[in-house]
């Protein structure tokens, strides 16, 4: 949650935005987060955090341009749950692991060519959903293969794992000094998939299983292009309104002579518009995996069995959202393992977790349940609205393909809220993610 405010500075009486951060978990001081002020010139300082059920985002705006302070999040927690040096290896962590060695810190509005020294000029087309994941919605009678349903088009076609949810460099990023960070969280839960669903069909779900299920499912949450959209629009909206609060700040208090009026009352009349990299969004995220794989970890679990007529399908973006509009109840997040199995995790903001610690036993139950053919139907219909392009199934299915059509509008979207304040010069800001039809 962001909350903004303007006081009159002490000594010349002008006006200066402020704000504090309300944290939707505890802070202490084996959190990984910290902040320093930046120095210089346009020195108003801006962060914000706020939550939709999980997202959690800080944001440094300046006079000059947008900075990611140094705050080394998922190298902290790798290292505290298994790296540190002198201490034991967990045995849930194989060598590669090693890889997360290199600290993440991100300067944006850098020149990032000597970053990319390192990168092949060979581009490399990589999957943001793994085959390892794909493989299980694999129709076996017929090698595997998968069908797809495509939103935008409404064509349907048969594919092979390899041969879908991918992007270009999508495992790199040039905006992190270790580009490959992302690829290498990928590599150090993707292996584990297996061996983790093998125990989900056993009924031996042991805390090794739950952490890598939890690492992989925190990855398929966050990481698809799907939410790096969303991501980017509210990046967007929060700091379009940050700035259009500095401005009417500015004309009650004066002060901020920096402060760029003539660009704010153009974006205010839809003139110009902010937009954030996307390369920006996906290192802001990277940096908060091992934090999301946490919160799933600690989380209650339940798993949903599904024997009837209607196999359970993925998408593109794979795990889907459910929001009742009530706030004060946590999202709940689906994601189809099999055709067969479902999870579902519901994120409590309440629930306040401790420090990573890789010997902690998960703290959420594990429940079961067997689905009923309309609960089936329902958790299909939401992935594929959840999903940005392309819908999953086992075989060519007409009702796969007449459910596609009908939720080809849908998709998932940020809408910026503004809650209400008695105080004065005060504004509180939020985020809702809505699954919505988009006209």
């Amino acid at each position: 949650m962001l909350v903004l405010f303007s006081t009159p500075d002490s000594t010349s009486g002008a006006g200066s935005v402020r704000q504090i951060e309300i944290f939707p978990t505890r802070r202490t001081q084996e959190t990984p987060w910290s902040f320093t002020p930046r120095s210089g010139r346009g020195g108003r300082r801006f962060k914000s955090c706020h939550s939709d059920q999980l997202f959690f985002h800080h944001q440094v705006l300046t006079g000059n341009s947008p900075r990611f302070e140094q705050i080394d999040v998922i190298t902290l927690a790798a290292q505290r749950l298994y790296l540190d040096d002198g201490a034991t290896r967990h045995p849930r962590l194989s060598a590669s692991a090693s890889r997360l060695r290199s600290p993440l810190d991100l300067e944006i509005g850098t020149d990032c060519s000597d970053l990319a020294l390192g990168i092949t000029n060979l581009m490399a087309n990589d999957h943001f959903i793994a085959q390892t994941y794909l493989k299980h919605f694999g129709d076996d009678s017929r090698g595997g293969i998968l069908h797809g349903y495509q939103k935008s088009t409404g064509r349907n076609f048969p594919c092979w794992p390899y041969d879908v949810c991918r992007e270009w460099e999508g495992d790199l990023n040039p905006l992190l000094i270790k580009p490959a960070l992302l690829g290498d969280f990928r590599k150090l839960f993707e292996p584990r998939w297996d061996a983790a669903l093998a125990a989900v069909h056993s009924k031996e779900l042991g805390a090794e299983d739950r952490f890598a299920i939890s690492g992989y499912f925190a990855n398929l949450m966050v990481c698809t292009p799907a939410w790096r959209r969303v991501a980017v629009s509210m990046y967007n909206d929060h700091a379009k309104n940050f700035l259009i609060f500095s401005r009417q700040m500015k004309e009650k208090y004066g002060g901020n002579p920096d402060l760029p009026v003539e660009a704010i009352e153009m974006l205010e009349r839809s003139e110009i518009r902010l937009d954030h990299d996307p390369n920006y969004i996906k290192a802001v995220i990277t940096r908060q995996l091992m934090d999301f794989a946490w919160v799933t970890y600690h989380s209650d679990w339940t798993i949903i069995r599904n024997s009837t007529g209607f196999p359970f399908i993925t998408s593109d973006n794979p795990v889907a959202v459910r929001q009742s509009g009530d706030l004060r109840v946590p999202m709940t997040r689906y994601l189809p393992i099999t055709p067969g199995l479902c999870l579902s995790v519901p994120f409590d903001r309440a629930r306040r977790l401790p420090p990573i610690d890789a010997s902690m036993a998960p703290m959420g139950r594990v429940n079961w349940k067997q689905a009923t053919a309309q609960g089936a139907k329902s958790i299909n219909r939401l992935v594929a609205q959840c999903a940005e392009e392309l819908v999953i199934s086992t075989a060519h299915s007409v009702g796969i393909e007449s459910l596609v059509r009908n939720c080809a509008r849908f998709r998932v979207d940020a809408d910026l809220v503004q809650l209400p304040s008695t105080e004065p010069d005060t504004r509180y800001d939020g985020t809702v993610i809505r699954v919505r039809e988009v006209r």
